[in-house]
């Protein structure tokens, strides 16, 4: 279905949410266009279009072409990104051309019972919208999805010349409640811990693998036994990497790093510009599974893991496999990154400079702990001559990212200097 209407924009600010056009006039944004993080209580990325809550309660809405920038917004910010049920797709069902039997219905209503509606909540909701949903189904094209967005254009609010202002205002503020009554997070990946939440992601990964692996026999297969590869490849992956990433020596280079990496190779990654995404996802998963901060040939001894060690050549194609330990080989030098793959591969792996400062420093405390071997002057040294290194290299290229938003680029700037300034006092007061 189209978005809006009126042609609306987003411009993201290093703190802000610019929302220019926004078709919805009551909404709060429509005259005061800037919205602060510090009013943002939450994101919902996966509502058709996202959503941000406001601290007031308020929903605002994002066209679906902004959702990586918004994703990587609230990253930088640390908005809270929370996919709960969805009370308005719920109680929308029965608008949608889709006849739905008994069972689904039931699972429906007990889904709205448990976030607090009683049956006589859904049928009031239900019959007031229901002659103007149905009128508005009939005008639009896709037929899959409705939401609270549905139902605001429904009653008239995208029309700038909205009905009686008082009342829009109260209509306006009931639907919105009733969005928030269902308040049951519905994403059971928040509550999984780092090493479950990178088994999923392995299995997503091994799943496509072998779907890219169609044109092989393994598509002449029965489904059982594609099945079996599928489960036989997520486990090749998991064992060195769940191994490898929980040592206790890392401190930084672990399973929370890994999973931040592929989660920004996620968000970044255009498959109509790159079209080797399970490569990228393959690199990132291996690009520090050797890692030993009193050696300098970790990246070369990750790739040829990857390339050899791995055992995923029965599935992997060996342009692909290459390809990932090319991309691991160039996570060595950043700044030699060239091609579109290794561009993303570089901002997701570098994404930590731009975190918020307790993030930031809690990265710089972790570094300091993986290199406890070294004496303080000796790392502090080595630490202010990569960052001269990297702030040297941002003047001469007037960048630091390929792909991340510039809020990312102004953030990573500004820790680098707060981190050399630091650095530097702390070495004049050690003379």
């Amino acid at each position: 279905m189209a978005e809006h209407q009126t042609v609306q924009e987003i411009i993201f600010h290093p703190q802000a949410i610019e929302f220019v056009s926004y078709p919805i006039s009551v909404a709060s944004v429509a005259k005061r266009p800037y919205l602060d993080r510090s009013n943002i209580k939450e994101i919902r990325l996966c509502r058709y279009p996202p959503e941000v809550v406001t601290l007031e309660g308020e929903v605002l809405f994002i066209p679906r072409r902004y959702r990586k920038h918004l994703c990587l917004f609230a990253r930088v910010n640390s908005v809270p990104i929370i996919e709960r049920v969805d009370a308005w797709s719920l109680l929308t069902e029965p608008f949608l051309n889709t006849e739905f039997d008994e069972d689904h219905k039931l699972r429906t209503r007990q889904q709205l019972q448990a976030c607090g509606f009683s049956q006589s909540d859904i049928t009031t909701i239900r019959e007031h919208i229901s002659k103007r949903m149905r009128r508005y189904y009939s005008l639009i094209r896709e037929r899959g999805h409705l939401g609270l967005y549905d139902v605001l254009r429904a009653f008239g609010f995208s029309n700038r010349l909205c009905f009686f202002k008082k009342r829009a205002l109260a209509l306006y503020d009931e639907f919105n409640r009733i969005s928030h009554r269902a308040n049951i997070i519905a994403d059971d990946k928040s509550r999984m811990t780092p090493e479950a939440l990178l088994a999923h992601k392995i299995d997503s990964l091994a799943s496509d693998i072998l779907q890219t692996f169609g044109s092989s026999p393994h598509s002449k297969r029965s489904f059982q036994d594609r099945l079996q590869d599928q489960t036989q490849c997520a486990h090749v992956l998991k064992g060195p990497i769940l191994s490898n990433y929980s040592q206790p020596h890392r401190a930084y280079h672990s399973v929370g790093h890994v999973l931040s990496v592929l989660d920004y190779c996620e968000v970044l990654y255009d498959e109509e510009k790159g079209g080797d995404y399970d490569a990228v996802r393959l690199a990132a998963l291996f690009h520090d599974i050797i890692y030993d901060p009193t050696r300098n040939d970790n990246e070369e001894k990750s790739a040829d893991l990857l390339r050899s060690e791995a055992g995923l050549d029965k599935w992997v194609s060996q342009k692909d496999l290459q390809l990932a330990s090319e991309l691991i080989i160039m996570t060595k030098d950043h700044f030699g990154a060239h091609t579109y793959n290794e561009k993303v591969l570089s901002d997701a792996d570098l994404s930590i400079l731009s975190e918020e400062n307790r993030i930031y420093d809690d990265y710089g405390h972790s570094i300091r702990q993986e290199y406890a071997h070294i004496e303080d002057a000796a790392f502090n040294h080595g630490r202010l001559a990569f960052l001269k290194g990297v702030l040297n290299y941002i003047v001469e290229n007037n960048r630091l990212y390929h792909f991340l938003h510039p809020l990312h680029e102004a953030q990573a700037v500004k820790n680098l200097n707060r981190e050399y300034d630091n650095l530097t006092l702390q070495i004049s007061q050690a003379y």
